[in-house]
């Protein structure tokens, strides 16, 4: 009904309702809602999981942000509330846990795929988070 709502109390209506969706537990709300503020964030957020999965240093991050190294992670941290070597390390190791259990790849394959340089930094990385090595937590996980 046009004759209730004139543009002021639509605009006040729809301040209310992001209010009261940024009070709700909701983690992603919340990070949904302050992306549609803070447009850069998305755009940090993007690059970042474009090139998550690439096997690139902190200061190379940082060059595809235009940012320096120093700010980079300033930024990084801000944003995802966590350090950006210990966050990489972390989404690589779990993308590599879901990829040994879910695909047929070969340790050395899944280690490329998930942007480590090597297989014995992989192995040793995925032994100190999964207390098993990558060939056999395929086999752990299916027992």
């Amino acid at each position: 009904n046009k004759e209730l709502f004139n543009s002021d109390t639509i605009k006040l209506k729809l301040k209310e309702l992001i209010a009261l969706l940024y009070r709700l537990d909701s983690h992603g709300i919340r990070e949904i809602l302050s992306d549609l503020f803070n447009p850069y964030d998305l755009d940090f957020k993007k690059i970042v999981k474009e090139h998550l999965f690439h096997n690139l240093s902190l200061n190379e991050f940082a060059t595809l942000l235009h940012l320096s190294e120093s700010i980079f992670k300033r930024k990084f941290k801000q944003v995802y509330q966590s350090a950006p070597g210990k966050y990489v390390l972390n989404k690589k190791l779990e993308k590599a846990a879901d990829l040994l259990t879910n695909s047929s790849m070969r340790v050395g394959e899944v280690c490329f795929e998930c942007g480590f340089g090597d297989v014995s930094n992989f192995t040793k990385a995925f032994k100190a988070r999964y207390g098993i090595v990558p060939s056999a937590y395929s086999d752990s996980i299916s027992n």
